[in-house]
């Protein structure tokens, strides 16, 4: 197999892996308690399960 070819192959196993980890945490993530006293599920914490680890590769 030609390496350049074994190297995406590798890279997109690896980013399959990495956002289906990040999909399966979003479900876990909730934001702090509201008013209420209920933690109730929050934009800010599924933007910063995207968000962290794309962050090296915005700037």
């Amino acid at each position: 197999m030609d390496p350049s070819l074994r190297n995406v192959l590798v890279l997109s196993f690896g980013f399959l892996l990495l956002f289906t980890a990040y999909g399966a945490l979003q479900n876990l993530q909730v934001s702090p308690p509201a008013w209420n006293g209920r933690p109730e599920p929050g934009v800010t914490p599924r933007a910063r399960a995207w968000g962290d680890p794309a962050g090296p590769f915005l700037g």
